[in-house]
C-alpha cells in the first residue's frame, strides 16, 4: 500500500492504493486537475463518478484526502481511503478496451457500481457463464445479463432471476467487472475468473486477454 502525495494547484491530495496502480493514479490526478481547472472541486459535499467508481473529498489539517465506497463493507454506506478496488476495476475494464480495440462510447454515462444487471440465480455460483448486453432498459439498468453456459432450461421462472448491483460481482467474480465498459451488443464467456471469448454486437471476435491484467490500464 502506499499514499501518492499530489498537488493541484495550492492543494496538498493524498491517493491511497496498491503502488502497482500508479498509472491510475496518473489518469485520476488527470481527471481531479481538469475538473479544477473548470470549477472549485475541493469541497466535502462535491462527489466526482468517474468511469465505474465514486470519488469523495475529505479536508484534513495539511492536506485532503480521496476516498472512495467501502467495496470490502457495503459500498452503498461505507467509504474507505484505500482506492485499490475502484482503480483496479478501472484498470481492468481500460485495458480490456485498448486490447479489444474499441474505444470508449462518447456521450454514454459510464456503468457504476450501483447499477444493476439481471442474473440467472444459479449463474452467480456456477463456473462456466455468459454476459451480454443490451440496450438499457431505466437510467439505473446497466443492461448487462449473467446467464449459464449451456443452460437447457426453457422454462425459467421469474423467480429464478435477481436484479442486483454490479459491485455484487466483487464477491463472485470479480475480473468479469473488466468488460462492463464494453459496449451494447457485446457478449462475453467465463471459465471461473478467466474470460474464454468476447465478441462484438456483429458477433466478431474480439482480441483479449484471458485474466486481464489490473496493473496495466491505459497505454
Amino acid at each position: 500500500m502506499k499514499t501518492f502525495v499530489l498537488q493541484i494547484e495550492d492543494k496538498t491530495v493524498n491517493i491511497k492504493c496498491d503502488e502497482k496502480l500508479k498509472n491510475a493514479v496518473d489518469a485520476l490526478f488527470e481527471v481531479l486537475k481538469g475538473l479544477q481547472a473548470q470549477r472549485n472541486i475541493f469541497d466535502e459535499e462535491f462527489i466526482l463518478c468517474a468511469g465505474w467508481s465514486y470519488y469523495f473529498f475529505k479536508e484534513y489539517e495539511d492536506h485532503w484526502q480521496i476516498l472512495a465506497p467501502d467495496f470490502k463493507k457495503d459500498p452503498n454506506k461505507y467509504r474507505t481511503d484505500n482506492l485499490t478496488v475502484p482503480l483496479m476495476v478501472q484498470n481492468l475494464q481500460s485495458e480490456t478496451l485498448n486490447t479489444a480495440g474499441v474505444k470508449p462510447e462518447t456521450g454514454v454515462v459510464p456503468v457504476n457500481f450501483r447499477n444493476t444487471m439481471l442474473v440467472l440465480k444459479d449463474a452467480m455460483t456456477a463456473k462456466n457463464v455468459y454476459f451480454n448486453r443490451t440496450e438499457p432498459e431505466s437510467e439505473n439498468d446497466s443492461g448487462w445479463y449473467m446467464g449459464l453456459m449451456g443452460d437447457e432450461n426453457e422454462d425459467h421462472q421469474p423467480e429464478d432471476y435477481a436484479l442486483v448491483q454490479t459491485s455484487e460481482l466483487l464477491k463472485v467474480r470479480p475480473l468479469a467487472l473488466r468488460i462492463f465498459g464494453m459496449p451494447v451488443g457485446t457478449l462475453a464467456v467465463f471459465d471461473g475468473n478467466l474470460m474464454t471469448a468476447l465478441v462484438d454486437k456483429d458477433n466478431t471476435p474480439l482480441k483479449f486477454t484471458v485474466d486481464g491484467n489490473e496493473n496495466k490500464g491505459r497505454t
